[in-house]
């Protein structure tokens, strides 16, 4: 997905022209559905993904949990009535919100949280690009809800107001993922197990701001 390839892209490639500079790295970005559709069909060899609900055929690792947070323009008016720094999500629900359509798959784990407090949300854009879901925050034209990583670099410039989901909070997962149904190669391997490697790192780094998986997920697929 777009959102992580934003952040990992870069460093695991750099990494990997340093440690296997014969091996030649192709990366797409998509929503995760798609991306297990090629994984299962072949058409790529790993994926780093946050949807796994038809694990057949996969090895899935969970690397990390990232929260998801309510966020606005420091001057979007009314927000007085936002208390401290979290928010429940049936206090947020009558709000002006701007978030992805359905079939996204964060559209679908707020649902899934919403239903679960018997809550219902009728946003007031749909649009599924975390760009202009910040581009139409920043104009004020309402409250956004994404991963807190989309927005940290905002809200650490003072363009951002966010604030965490509680009872329950929102968070999602990422994996990396891989067939079990065709061996995959010294390449592929090398590739996938330095890319958990830089996950981790950039949390640990504070460059993602998630909660790491605990070691009993990591994979063992090169050295």
């Amino acid at each position: 997905p777009g959102t992580v390839s934003e952040l990992l892209a870069a460093p695991l490639i750099e990494a990997a022209r340093e440690r296997f500079p014969e091996v030649r790295i192709r990366i797409i970005e998509a929503m995760s559905g798609y991306i297990l559709e090629w994984l299962k069909r072949g058409e790529v060899d790993l994926a780093m993904i946050y949807a796994t609900s038809d694990p057949r055929g996969l090895a899935v690792h969970h690397g990390l949990s990232e929260e998801i947070c309510l966020f606005a323009s420091t001057s979007m008016p009314g927000q007085a009535d936002l208390q401290g720094s979290s928010v429940e999500l049936r206090d947020v629900a009558g709000l002006p919100l701007v978030v992805p359509g359905p079939g996204h798959g964060l559209r679908e784990l707020i649902e899934v949280v919403a239903a679960s407090v018997q809550v219902a949300i009728n946003p007031a854009i749909e649009i599924d690009s975390y760009t202009q879901i910040k581009r139409l925050v920043t104009r004020g034209i309402g409250y956004g809800i994404l991963p807190r990583m989309a927005i940290n670099a905002e809200a650490q410039a003072g363009l951002f107001r966010a604030w965490s989901f509680q009872n329950p909070a929102i968070t999602r997962k990422v994996y990396l993922a891989y067939s079990t149904e065709r061996p995959l190669q010294t390449a592929p391997r090398a590739v996938g197990q330095l890319s958990w490697e830089i996950l981790r790192q950039l949390v640990k780094d504070q460059v993602w701001s998630a909660e790491l998986s605990n070691e009993t997920q990591r994979p063992n697929l090169f050295g």
